[in-house]
């Protein structure tokens, strides 16, 4: 028979590889005689890469991620009721995050026509966020959290987009999209609760009512920002009876979304 020229590709690495490094955490709180502590953190991260050398053009094994965070804040704990109020501000930095290699097309990977990575991504994150509970009475509480974020891709070019095809079949995929500068998804600048929780005993039991109010500004689903869940509100509550003929037995009757709130979610 015919004898038919053929081309196989394949890519082969045993790899050793071995991450470690001293990653630091220290932190410093005063507590007043007035009920104030301020405090500030420092902590580092470190996370070996799940990419094989094999995911490299030049065959060199990947850096991990590290992460670097700082935390300044204050808690307040009054003399004159049961309340704690707290009040932080973050600065959080990972870099050298596995993207995409623009720089070469789909060659790596075992069977040599995977995409490219290399170690190169660096996002930031800094926030701000007001914490408070109340014990009102021995039976009523109240809870609050507001929350301001403003996170972004400091670095990530080569990031894979999909954009709608004009004749409305389908999106067609851009592997070298830059997101460098470009808010972090699911990352709503302002988001924040409040909670009221309240328990009465009786001879019969003890009978418990809970509801909680959450808001979110919108948000980006997806890199192009073509997909967004909008602002919302949402209330969510419960009503629960444990009785005191029947030790350690809770009936709780739970209502999700009593606003019947849409918004979108992945």
């Amino acid at each position: 028979g015919d004898d038919w020229p053929t081309t196989v590709s394949v890519r082969s690495a045993t790899t050793t590889l071995k991450n470690e490094a001293f990653s630091g955490n220290a932190g410093a709180l005063y507590m007043f005689d007035s009920g104030f502590s301020p405090y500030l953190s420092y902590a580092e991260s470190f996370e070996p890469s799940t990419r094989t050398a094999l995911d490299s053009y030049d065959g060199h094994a990947f850096d991990p991620t590290r992460g670097k965070q700082w935390e300044v804040g204050v808690n307040y704990q009054p003399a004159s009721f049961d309340g704690l109020v707290t009040l932080a501000a973050y600065d959080l930095r990972k870099k050298d995050d596995a993207i995409v290699d623009t720089d070469h097309d789909n060659v790596c990977g075992a069977n040599g026509a995977g995409t490219c990575y290399i170690s190169a991504g660096e996002t930031r994150v800094r926030g701000v966020e007001l914490e408070a509970s109340w014990q009102v009475t021995r039976a009523f509480a109240l809870l609050g959290n507001l929350a301001y974020l403003d996170a972004k891709f400091v670095k990530f070019p080569g990031a894979q987009l999909f954009f709608p095809k004009a004749d409305g079949t389908g999106n067609k995929s851009v592997s070298n999209g830059d997101l460098s500068g470009a808010p972090m998804l699911r990352s709503p600048k302002w988001s924040g609760n409040g909670s009221a929780d309240l328990k009465v005993e009786t001879t019969a039991g003890t009978f418990g009512a809970f509801a909680t109010l959450e808001f979110s500004s919108s948000f980006g689903l997806e890199p192009t920002g073509l997909v967004r869940s909008g602002s919302f509100v949402r209330l969510d509550g419960s009503l629960s009876f444990a009785p005191a003929a029947v030790r350690g037995l809770r009936l709780i009757a739970w209502g999700k979304n009593l606003t019947n709130t849409t918004y979108l979610v992945t």
